[in-house]
């Protein structure tokens, strides 16, 4: 565990400001849990409650969140389906590629192809499927995640855009929960997190939310300037 040392004690150190200014990452697993209904007759309303937590995560100043709630408004069939394939069986890569295909499709097809704004990217299809199984899937924001494989000597390349492989990015956050794990302070200072409030996080039994935050708070130009 020695290479994650350093890291686990900075970020046991400001947990308090850390869990007061990231705590919406667990909120918005629970929320939408308790608001996705695919079958929804509403389809859009539903997706805006579902979504309503995740801007933070999501928008890189594209705002793919705005931008898929938008075109739910305007297309909700297309959308739920959409979803629906995302949220389904097989290779993962793929998923993820077609989404974000199918959605620059429909953003053009809306007449917004002029904008730069509402474009899906991994980061936002990640942070859907995050939120759908938050046990299985990992929140991914590119900077701080490279940041992070460096620190830790991590030297396999997940790629960019299109040639994303979620797998490898997975491979990291898990090697990264296994360390966690043997982190006796780590694991005591994140239970303090549910104490208060528990019934608006999710419980994060398999830790891929604390994965995620460890990775963006530790290599974050916010906490490290």
């Amino acid at each position: 565990m020695g290479t994650y040392d350093g890291l686990f004690r900075w970020y046991v150190d400001r947990f308090d400001v850390l869990n007061r200014d990231e705590m919406y990452k667990w909120e918005a697993c629970q929320q939408f849990q308790d608001c996705w209904k695919p079958d929804e007759p509403d389809f859009a309303g539903m997706l805006k409650k579902a979504l309503g937590r995740l801007s933070n995560i999501t928008d890189a100043g594209t705002s793919p969140r705005r931008g898929i709630e938008l075109f739910a408004e305007q297309e909700p069939e297309t959308v739920r389906e959409m979803f629906l394939a995302l949220f389904s069986e097989g290779d993962l890569e793929t998923r993820i590629n077609r989404f974000i295909r199918d959605s620059e499709s429909l953003r053009e097809r809306l007449g917004y192809q002029s904008y730069y704004r509402y474009k899906q990217s991994p980061r936002s299809v990640m942070a859907y499927l995050a939120c759908w199984k938050p046990d299985e899937h990992f929140f991914y924001k590119w900077e701080e995640a490279h940041k992070f494989a460096q620190k830790i000597g991590f030297e396999y390349d997940w790629g960019l855009g299109s040639s994303f492989k979620p797998d490898i990015y997975y491979r990291m956050c898990n090697q990264l929960i296994g360390a966690m794990r043997q982190c006796d302070e780590l694991m005591a200072v994140n239970e303090t997190r549910f104490s208060q409030n528990s019934q608006k996080l999710w419980p994060d039994k398999a830790f891929h939310i604390l994965a995620y935050d460890v990775i963006f708070c530790t290599c974050s130009e916010m906490y490290n300037s």
